[in-house]
Order: C-alpha cells, then sequence, then structure tokens
C-alpha cells in the first residue's frame, strides 16, 4: 500500500513511560486516513527514522494493516521511504565520511 504521511506527532509518553511517535497516513488511492505508532525503544524504529525526519507530505510505499478496521498500519511494516528531493537536501551519508 502507498501513503502520503500527513503529521508526525512530537515524541509522546505513554501510560506504560513508553516514549513514540504517532505518524498519520493518507492512502493512495483508497484515501483513507490511518496511522501507527512508532517508538524509539523498536528494533523496527530504523526502517522510519527517516520518515519521521522528513518533512511531512513524502509518500511511503509497502505498508500493511495490522487492523484495518481501526484503520491501524502495522509498525513492523518494511516501508520504503524514496524521496530523492528530500535525500538531495540531506545528503546524510556524505557527512558520515571521514
Amino acid at each position: 500500500m502507498i501513503a502520503q504521511v500527513s503529521s508526525v506527532s512530537r515524541l509522546l509518553k505513554s501510560k506504560k513511560n513508553v516514549h513514540y511517535y504517532k505518524i498519520s497516513f493518507y492512502t493512495v488511492p483508497d484515501h483513507i486516513h490511518s496511522h501507527t505508532y512508532i517508538s524509539e525503544e523498536n528494533y523496527n524504529f530504523e526502517r522510519w527514522e527517516k520518515v519521521i525526519q522528513a518533512p511531512h507530505g513524502v509518500y511511503v510505499s509497502n505498508l500493511k494493516w495490522k487492523n484495518e478496521t481501526d484503520k491501524l498500519i502495522d509498525a513492523d511494516s518494511k516501508v520504503i521511504f524514496n524521496n530523492k528531493k528530500y535525500e538531495i537536501r540531506n545528503p546524510i551519508a556524505q557527512l558520515t565520511l571521514f
């Protein structure tokens, strides 16, 4: 599934003292509002890190439903973030070379 990132929340704190982000999406071509929750403490955070840091309005693909009734995207989806304009403006790989 392909979706546009409509918003990324600030770092939130759950009742169990876990920090997380809520990412909201607008799916294409189904036009469904959906969301997922991403925690820095989970192993899947690396997949979502670029999406969290990117400006809103970028597109991601390879999303899977965790619960379609609740419009919840599976955070374990192997998300593909490919936005060449963003990567050109932020050449992260070049900054780490010494």
